[in-house]
């Protein structure tokens, strides 16, 4: 498995992230992506990934989004936009599709069973293609300082975003990929600023902010 740490976009890829309003983890997980490739989007919001996928790296994307109304701002992108949750979209509209790549680009954290999600798209999973994830590190240490005075209270988004139905730390993303048939090929610790960055040298798990992982099948 690779390890690596991110303390921040480089100039060129934090503009080309405005541009297309990424942030910058997403950028890692696009960055793992060829071009011209076939990408499911699950969870794919108003389409801003799908947008960058489709413009800048010629894939063929499929969007997956339970909002109508955001799903509708996908539709200029996608080759396809399916209002609905991922289990039945691939149980209904998308039964027998295969992809090289299938993203969920801040979504773990908001299914209710994300463990039947990730056995479910395997099947969805072109030979050697790979799941791309980002999900929030809740054992940063904002949350453990919070914790200490007693408090946990959500937030309109980050790490504790009122609409997180599962949290999770280094442990335990990985086990929930391991337990469910997935070999972790990259695990990238995400930093907010360097200074976070370089404590990260000292205590990773306290100062990361959040998790992105290329995963494939175990075979």
């Amino acid at each position: 498995m690779l390890e690596l740490r991110w303390m921040g976009p480089k100039p060129q890829q934090r503009n080309l992230c405005q541009d297309f309003n990424l942030r910058g983890p997403h950028y890692l997980m696009i960055d793992f992506i060829d071009p011209q490739s076939n990408v499911l989007d699950a969870g794919s919001g108003r389409g801003d990934l799908t947008r960058f996928l489709t413009k800048v790296k010629e894939c063929s994307v499929t969007s997956v989004e339970i909002d109508p109304i955001l799903a509708q701002e996908a539709v200029p992108y996608a080759r396809r936009v399916i209002v609905g949750d991922i289990i039945q979209a691939l149980s209904n509209d998308l039964a027998g599709e295969k992809y090289d790549y299938i993203v969920f680009a801040d979504v773990i954290e908001h299914l209710s069973a994300p463990w039947e999600v990730l056995e479910l798209v395997k099947g969805a999973l072109r030979e050697g293609g790979c799941i791309l994830c980002s999900v929030p590190n809740i054992a940063n240490y904002r949350i453990r300082k919070d914790l200490l005075l007693g408090r946990f209270d959500y937030q309109p988004c980050g790490i504790l975003d009122r609409t997180h139905l599962r949290f999770f730390t280094a442990k335990t993303i990985r086990e929930l990929f391991g337990d469910s048939g997935y070999r972790i090929d990259a695990f990238i610790r995400v930093y907010t600023g360097r200074k976070n960055g370089i404590l990260g040298y000292l205590a990773p798990n306290a100062f990361t902010y959040q998790f992105v992982i290329k995963a494939s099948v175990e075979r």
